[in-house]
């Protein structure tokens, strides 16, 4: 946090007070116009960083109103201060060619991508070690792109935990397939904002045509709504506030207008297993941890039928149920009787894989 103090007419002695109120946190000047200050002057009165707000804009206005009044009246004098086109070229030309930048990076990927089957999985002291070479203060000036990226991949690729290799045998976390990417990579140089047909044509299409693979491959409700998230954790923590929205518009408690102050209680069932995702999600959500209910596993992880909690149709069961993955043993869920059945109508059921969510309504 900083606090934001105009220069305008004040003082040294004004300045140094404000410094002195509000330590540690740092104060930052602004400074838009002609002051008698220099950079030096403020920091030694303990400013920590100076603003000039539009003050640049102003100036470069200021330099074309006179310029152009100078035209109007005649003359070309207005002109005497303008900066060389060379000068200007030299500004905003690129320091580096992208495309001889991107060739490095995918000749430095290459490599790393040759080398998985034969590094080690987990990396060793000298590499853990060089990872000192990125502590450093924060530099006034970015480092040259190649410089970057030849840190990146001397000092980085050594330290990766191989999990592409086929020796990898940590958390269930996987690799991507070369096909994505692929054309992640492709994605990259588009370079698109992905929000609207508007701002992307191609991956606006794109993500229609996948979300109506998915729903036909789950089988869900040809008119359900799919969204992309970028993780397991993100996705879930969607499916469950969808969950929660969908349920409390079926008492007629409009939640965008009156949020959760007052509504209906929606009871969250999960299982014994539950992964840790889910559990954040429902703590970023509200959902209090001593008010989470739990299915009961077996000794394998499986959800005990046996022992189900009761669902009814303000539930939100986030189900794990099948099982340990590291070990295969999975069951069908079902709800043992029929009077279980008749009270779990309504239930919103989430379902969580290794890789995101999908949320559904019990149709019984």
């Amino acid at each position: 946090m900083s606090l934001c103090a105009r220069h305008q007419d004040k003082t040294r002695e004004q300045i140094e007070a404000v410094v002195k109120a509000v330590g540690p946190k740092p104060v930052n000047l602004l400074i838009g116009g002609v002051s008698e200050f220099t950079l030096s002057d403020v920091a030694a009165l303990g400013v920590r960083r100076v603003s000039v707000g539009g003050g640049l804009a102003r100036t470069a206005w200021g330099g074309f109103m006179r310029a152009a009044q100078g035209l109007v009246e005649g003359r070309f004098d207005g002109f005497r201060d303008a900066a060389a086109g060379n000068d200007l070229n030299g500004i905003f030309q690129c320091r580096m060619d992208e495309l001889a930048l991107l060739a490095d990076a995918n000749e430095r990927a290459h490599r790393y991508l040759k080398s998985v089957a034969t590094r080690r999985v987990f990396p060793d002291a000298t590499a853990l070690a060089n990872l000192e070479a990125f502590d450093e203060p924060l530099p006034d000036q970015g480092k040259p792109a190649l410089d970057g990226l030849r840190l990146l991949d001397e000092s980085g690729s050594p330290a990766t935990a191989v999990s592409n290799g086929p020796r990898y045998f940590g958390f269930v976390g996987g690799a991507t397939l070369p096909a994505a990417a692929a054309a992640e990579r492709l994605m990259l140089a588009w370079d698109q904002c992905a929000s609207s047909f508007d701002n992307s044509p191609v991956s606006a299409t794109v993500e229609r045509i996948a979300a109506r693979w998915i729903v036909e491959a789950l089988n869900l409700p040809r008119d359900s709504a799919v969204g992309f998230g970028t993780s397991a954790t993100a996705c879930t923590m969607v499916a469950i506030a969808a969950a929660r929205r969908a349920l409390l518009s079926r008492k007629c408690w409009d939640f965008d207008a009156d949020g959760l102050i007052g509504a209906p209680e929606v009871r969250v069932v999960i299982s014994e297993m539950a992964h840790i995702t889910v559990k954040k999600a429902l703590r970023v959500l509200g959902f209090g941890m001593k008010r989470v209910i739990v299915a009961p596993t077996d000794e394998h992880g499986r959800i005990d039928p046996a022992r189900m909690p009761p669902l009814d149709d303000m539930t939100i069961f986030c189900m794990h149920a099948g099982g340990r993955s590291e070990h295969g043993r999975v069951r069908p869920v079902r709800l043992v009787d029929s009077t279980r059945r008749r009270r779990a109508r309504g239930c919103m059921w989430m379902a969580r894989s290794g890789s995101g969510c999908v949320h559904r309504r019990k149709r019984s």
